[in-house]
């Protein structure tokens, strides 16, 4: 819940309004997950962001910049992994979140806490991605202390992003030309406590 007083010419519907309450929900999801096989794992997540009195509705449309969803549901993840060698390696394809150099770059919705990463680490958010996910498919496991994934990702057009402008303009820091493909590496080797990501 929250009181907002607007700054002079604030409009809600094209009218004058100083001041404004309202209910909202900031993040909800939905996980499905289960392990199919000893060796075969699916994960599934869809999920809303930022719904208010003033959302679109019933769209079922994607996040808008910064996690502004549109009111409708979306898909946050929707992968299959299968165990090549059992606690070792995996091979996984579909929609998530493999991204990147460092460790938040692949940002998990749904085991945030109660802030938000910092905006730094999700650059591309629905430019060239739906929410920090991107069609992939990875290799990921476990070394001893050494954790990997390495992943080929599949970049959404940018012609389809909220906020797509046809003319770029003297800032523009994405291309109008078709997407390449992307390969990622992360690496991270645990001297003490050993974390699974």
């Amino acid at each position: 819940m929250r009181y907002n007083q607007g700054n002079p010419g604030t409009q809600v519907g094209g009218y004058d309004k100083p001041s404004t309450y309202d209910i909202g929900i900031r993040r909800f999801r939905i996980q499905m997950y289960g392990q199919l096989t000893d060796r075969v794992f699916i994960y599934s997540q869809i999920g809303i962001n930022n719904f208010t009195y003033d959302s679109d509705r019933k769209s079922g449309g994607t996040p808008g910049p910064n996690h502004s969803g549109t009111g409708g549901f979306f898909l946050h993840d929707a992968v299959a992994e299968y165990a090549l060698v059992k606690n070792r390696l995996s091979f996984g394809a579909g929609l998530g979140a493999w991204n990147g150099l460092t460790r938040f770059a692949s940002s998990s919705a749904g085991a945030i806490m109660g802030l938000d990463l910092p905006g730094v680490e999700e650059t591309t958010n629905d430019v060239n991605d739906q929410f920090g996910r991107k069609l992939s498919m990875y290799l990921k496991g476990k070394l001893g202390k050494l954790d990997y994934r390495v992943a080929l990702t599949d970049p959404m057009t940018y012609q389809k992003a909220v906020g797509y402008v046809t003319t770029p303009g003297p800032n523009a820091s994405f291309a109008l030309t078709p997407p390449k493909p992307q390969y990622q590496v992360y690496f991270s080797y645990q001297l003490k406590d050993q974390v699974s990501r």
